[in-house]
């Protein structure tokens, strides 16, 4: 049976390796209810983005990459999981599937941020205590610094104690969206396919490059 609407929002076409054939991946955002974590998944993969708030339940998004001066491509999905605790079954399944996370919190909620804990023990609950791959993200870094409850020095002391990366986002003003995305790629490619390593280098990591 399907977890969710499968969802192809085509923006870009982006570029893999000549010593592999065909990638697959699997990566998970999630974070409480109001995080933003799907505005976002659609500023990504759509361009787009909307103030109105529509519940997620689950739904898995499609895109297709290469990466640089290659023919082979990549074909991953991101399932972006409900906030809230009224689906488990359905959460459990979609850790169980993703290879690595992206856990998202707004920096004018304090409680998104205690939920985010919750969450990184959860996933390490799911999948075991082994390396996991984790991106956290501050998101809504375009509201007025006043109504800032939670620091980038928290976010980042967080992240630092997980041993994780750290990004700072917003999917109204289009901060540092991309990267939120390719990251969690890199991530996997480099723990599944060091060989990579080698090819599309920018500074010591891969490159995925729009055409």
């Amino acid at each position: 049976m399907p977890i969710g609407k499968a969802r192809k929002c085509t923006k870009k076409m982006k570029t893999i390796s000549r010593c592999v054939d065909k990638i697959q991946m699997n990566f998970a955002i999630l974070g409480s209810s109001h995080s933003g974590k799907t505005s976002l998944v659609k500023r990504f993969l759509c361009g787009s983005f909307s103030d109105e708030y529509n519940p997620t339940s689950m739904d898995v998004f499609e895109e297709h990459y290469r990466l640089d001066a290659t023919d082979v491509g990549v074909s991953y999905q991101i399932f972006d999981i409900t906030g809230s605790d009224d689906f488990p079954a359905m959460r459990q399944l979609a850790i169980n599937s993703a290879e690595t996370f992206v856990i998202v919190y707004a920096v004018n909620d304090r409680k998104s941020f205690e939920d985010a804990k919750k969450v990184k023990m959860e996933i390490l609950k799911t999948k075991g205590r082994g390396e996991v791959p984790i991106l956290l993200v501050a998101n809504k870094c375009d509201v007025d610094q006043e109504n800032h409850v939670v620091s980038s020095e928290e976010g980042r002391m967080l992240a630092k104690h997980w041993g994780c990366q750290f990004a700072e986002t917003s999917a109204k003003i289009s901060q540092n969206i991309d990267n939120l995305f390719t990251e969690p790629m890199i991530m996997i490619l480099k723990q599944k396919y060091p060989e990579l390593a080698t090819f599309g280098c920018d500074n010591g990591a891969l490159a995925i490059a729009t055409r």
